[in-house]
């Protein structure tokens, strides 16, 4: 299957659980799926028993800075922002995907 980026700012988050469950369908799809996140705090994996352990995601979860060097090389066929405004400033990742 292909890869596909998820955009957030924080993951997990105990609020957002939706995104948390569609990573996690991905994953049992068999799609190649990474997040692509500002922060992710250690409190919050304690929510989410089906990302325990943490290490096993250790490569899918990713703190991002440079977001678009990121993009350019994970090469994902699909970047899906989970909310509209981290898209703010962010065009080139569509042409970077």
């Amino acid at each position: 299957m292909s890869r596909v980026l998820l955009v957030c700012n924080q993951f997990p988050k105990f609020s957002e659980s939706f995104i948390v469950r569609k990573f996690l369908g991905l994953l049992r799809l068999g799609w190649d799926v990474h997040v692509a996140c500002n922060r992710s705090d250690d409190e919050q994996w304690q929510h989410f028993a089906s990302l325990m352990p943490r290490s096993h995601f250790a490569d899918r979860v990713h703190l991002v800075r440079e977001f678009d060097a990121f993009v350019d090389d994970l090469r994902p066929a699909i970047v899906h922002f989970e909310f509209g405004q981290l898209a703010r400033g962010r065009a080139r990742a569509a042409a970077l995907a």
